[in-house]
């Protein structure tokens, strides 16, 4: 939206993200600065139990995840337990792991 003197001014939807995305980064720099005392994360124990779906790569903070080829070429997530803060967001936005519990 432009304002009378031409300047954008947010809509509620544009402020609500920003709102949303300042939480998430002050949440995640809190988890960050935790120690490592929670358990390694276990993402699946077979590739039936992963749809490959990228979300944990992409939600990590740290980037500790990386997408790896398995015996068939296809891309599955493994975790660096030397990067990895154990926050549990990869677990967290995992759906096809909640469809399985």
């Amino acid at each position: 939206m432009r304002d009378a003197q031409g300047s954008h001014t947010p809509s509620s939807c544009e402020v609500s993200s920003i709102r949303r995305f300042e939480e998430i980064t002050d949440s995640t720099a809190k988890e960050a600065e935790q120690p490592l005392e929670k358990e390694f994360p276990i993402l699946y124990k077979n590739d039936s139990e992963c749809c490959g779906c990228n979300a944990c790569y992409t939600v990590c903070p740290k980037d500790a995840i990386s997408m790896v080829p398995n015996r068939h070429g296809f891309l599955y997530p493994r975790i660096d337990e030397a990067v990895c803060v154990r926050c549990g967001r990869c677990l967290r936005v995992c759906n096809f792991k909640k469809r399985l519990t």
